[in-house]
């Protein structure tokens, strides 16, 4: 048997002890611990027992040669210096690959090039004749290594990845890899559990990834057991006698298991490619799934008598706006188990750690994963009513925003009921440490705006300070937690400015003024409607019976719906965007007032006044700060072509009629002089509601109209 071999097992980060347990198990000698991965002395059994048996490995080389490397001319030498005879023959297959980490050779592949070469001109000169690559399925695949100044030349004994066990056939949607799994399970203490026969719950199992993984564990079924290639197989040292007895005796300590492992989904999809995964692997016996809302899952009577782990990688919200939402759900995961499965531990997994903090349970531990490069904190706890959190009560900060909120929305709220405005700004960073901006829809829905936070300011104090924020809002502002939602403010650059939340599609009905409007308060960083500029919508409707209104950057047409509401003869919206002219068609549909005097165009704003050959009495200009379009190509900017648009608006303005030119950068500045045959009025003040008193900066709106003399 060959012995004292070089070797070096990758593993997921923050994974390394586990693997050196496993490891030492088995047998090997001499362990070391590096960054995602754990060098060790063994003998052939070692590296067949490690491929089979490591629930925690991912690639598996033999350290062939180790050097420093000076330039690109040492990767060649070093490489065909190998006796490459001694591992596959001349009529076998090879493939090559290189990793680089702060080298002076930065390209990988062509790295990974000179490996090859050298192979191949190894054999060239001393059999006259070269290999055949096979990138797929090589009898051997060498891999180069270097890192800094340092280079090693490896076999590949493993192959594709160890984590890949060989059962999920797909790319099931956010699962974990099966190696991260099996370290969530070994932290959440589940191989003495299963000894014991308790039981394994995964309330949301999607692809069953979780599920196998325990079922391996409980019955010590190896983690490669139905894997059919490795990188060994085709090596010329592969001792296929060895390997046999190896397999043979790891499959004779599969052991029975007495306790009960079932999981649930509410996406049918998933539940599907679960049983599927779930017989590839072999346990459909042992196994049990089934399509269930997190919330209405059955409590099986063989799961009372004796308690278990439940085991979840839920969503983690890598959206924006996500984690508010999420928030909902983790803080349910307690009382709903503690109900249904009391004396139960628990073990979450999360992308995001203020998820996982906001689930109302002391944490009995916590460690840090990687599924693959995201950061994943794992929270284990006891479902015991006396390890329910207490809400920690509010700083003195947070009893101020408190008291300043009841306040505000007390006297807006008269002055709402007064006015007939169902929504309305309540508070808009009153007190600098709670910088957000709460809004009101219709006494049922709330956004909360958070404005980004100063650079200065450290990320922890600004969670905790929003946490207290959505913490205060429901219950002074009298709604359902379920119906706030988060919006992060910030200046939107590039494509990022076409970004949705989400897709969720759903609509909400409000009303102003006479009118109703479709917001959506899940998909868009906005609504569907800017509560600033309530007043100029009024003005509007009340100021176009029988007059023609153009409607520019018009985004959902709420100004053309409430002009079609107040008699307008014709109007004409224009925005660059699809999805919002078909939102303002949708507003006028919704208010019966469909019909061919309204018109709508998706177009630059820009371009399209230059081709228009109408004219109207009322033009209404609200452009943005700044925009790309989706292209990258055309840069908008509001300080610069405010001159251009403002001329080709008057253009087409009748000489009775009027433009409104509104927009929010707070910095911009009206050079009058530029439109001598204008008359030019700020109306700004008057443009103000009594909800945006507080920040009188908000918008700048001007009245522009002919000059009398013209």
């Amino acid at each position: 048997m060959i012995k004292d071999l070089k070797l070096f097992c990758t593993c997921p980060l923050n994974t390394e002890e586990l693997l050196v347990n496993e490891l030492v198990d088995l047998g090997a000698e001499n362990c070391k611990i590096s960054p995602s991965g754990v060098a060790f002395n063994g003998n052939l059994e070692i590296v067949y027992k490690a491929c089979l048996c490591s629930r925690i490995a991912g690639k598996l080389f033999l350290e062939l040669v180790e050097f420093d490397l000076n330039d690109q001319h040492d990767i060649y030498k070093f490489a065909k210096e190998i006796p490459w005879d001694e591992h596959f023959s001349v009529d076998d297959t090879f493939a090559t690959s290189a990793a680089v980490v702060k080298s002076r050779v930065k390209n990988s592949k062509y790295a990974s090039l000179l490996v090859k070469d050298a192979i191949a001109d190894y054999f060239k000169d001393k059999y006259e004749r070269r290999p055949n690559v096979d990138p797929k399925k090589p009898s051997v695949k060498v891999h180069l290594h270097i890192s800094k100044n340092k280079a090693s030349i490896s076999l590949d004994l493993s192959g594709e990845s160890l984590h890949k066990r060989g059962y999920r056939d797909g790319n099931a949607h956010a699962a974990l890899k099966e190696n991260v799994a099996a370290a969530l399970l070994y932290r959440g203490n589940w191989p003495k559990m299963s000894k014991e026969g308790l039981n394994f719950l995964d309330p949301m199992c999607g692809s069953g990834t979780l599920l196998i993984e325990a079922a391996y564990i409980a019955t010590n079924t190896p983690p490669g057991y139905y894997r059919h290639y490795y990188g060994f197989l085709g090596w010329l040292k592969h001792d296929v006698d060895l390997w046999d007895e190896v397999f043979d005796d790891v499959e004779k300590s599969i052991r029975p298991y007495s306790g009960v492992i079932r999981g649930f989904d509410m996406d049918r999809d998933a539940i599907s490619q679960s049983i599927h995964n779930i017989s590839n692997a072999g346990f459909s016996k042992l196994i049990h799934v089934e399509k269930s809302e997190l919330s209405e899952f059955e409590v099986v009577e063989s799961m009372t008598y004796k308690s278990g782990l439940i085991c979840i990688n839920p969503p983690y919200g890598v959206r924006l706006g996500d984690v508010p939402e999420l928030k909902k759900l983790y803080a349910e995961f307690s009382n709903l188990f503690l109900e249904k499965l009391p004396g139960w531990k628990l073990s979450v997994i999360t992308g995001e750690d203020e998820l996982s903090r906001v689930i109302p349970l002391k944490i009995d531990k916590k460690h840090t994963l990687f599924n693959g490069a995201i950061k994943c904190t794992v929270s284990h706890f006891t479902l015991e009513d006396n390890k329910k959190k207490v809400e920690a009560p509010l700083s003195q900060g947070g009893i101020s925003f408190k008291n300043r909120l009841i306040k505000r929305s007390k006297h807006l709220g008269k002055w709402a009921k007064r006015s007939g405005v169902s929504c309305y700004r309540v508070y808009d960073a009153d007190l600098p440490d709670y910088n957000v901006a709460i809004d009101i829809y219709e006494n049922t829905w709330i956004t909360v705006s958070e404005y980004q936070a100063p650079k200065e300011i450290e990320l922890h104090v600004v969670k905790k300070r929003l946490d207290e924020v959505l913490r205060v809002v429901p219950e002074v502002l009298d709604v359902d937690s379920d119906n706030v939602y988060l919006k992060v403010r910030k200046r939107q650059k590039g494509s990022t400015q076409y970004y949705k939340n989400d897709t969720s599609k759903e609509f909400n009905i409000v009303h102003e003024s006479g009118a109703k409007f479709y917001v959506n308060f899940k998909d868009y960083l906005d609504t569907g409607i800017f509560l600033d500029h309530r007043p100029i919508r009024r003005w509007i409707r009340d100021n176009v019976e029988g007059k023609s209104l153009l409607n520019l950057f018009s985004y959902t047409g709420t100004v053309t719906s409430l002009a079609a509401i107040g008699g307008a003869k014709s109007t004409t919206t224009v925005d660059a965007s699809k999805t919002y002219i078909e939102w303002a068609k949708r507003n006028i549909q919704l208010n019966g007032l469909y019909s061919e005097n309204h018109k709508f165009f998706v177009s630059d704003t820009k371009e399209w006044l230059k081709k228009d050959r109408n004219s109207y009495d009322v033009i209404f200009l609200d452009p943005p700060t700044f925009s790309n379009s989706k292209s990258g190509r055309d840069i908008f900017d509001v300080q610069v072509d405010y001159i251009e648009l403002i001329q080709l608006c008057a253009k087409i303005l009748k000489k009775s009629g009027v433009i409104i030119f509104s927009n929010n950068f707070r910095k911009f500045k009206f050079d009058e002089t530029l439109f001598p045959d204008l008359e030019i009025k700020d109306i700004s003040s008057s443009t103000i509601d009594q909800d945006f008193s507080n920040n009188p900066k908000i918008h700048r709106c001007w009245e522009i109209k002919w000059q009398t003399n013209h």
